[in-house]
């Protein structure tokens, strides 16, 4: 069992963990799904809502698993 040592940080800038330039997979998912919906489920606005939120979280898991 190994000890965790404590990480003594000298600058107050934000840590990067490498993930920005995946970013842009959140409105690339977020629109894509949300036109999908639109246009597939004919509920109109709820569907277009609901694309949406179905796209960011998916494109949130995608950049979970290939940024970390």
């Amino acid at each position: 069992m190994s000890k965790n040592k404590n990480i003594i940080l000298e600058s107050s800038a934000p840590l990067d963990d490498g993930g920005r330039k995946y970013n842009l997979i959140y409105p690339i998912c977020g629109v894509g799904l949300g036109i999908v919906f639109l246009v597939m489920s004919g509920a109109g606005l709820a569907g277009l809502v609901f694309g949406l939120l179905l796209g960011l979280a998916i494109g949130w898991l995608i950049k979970i698993k290939y940024a970390t």
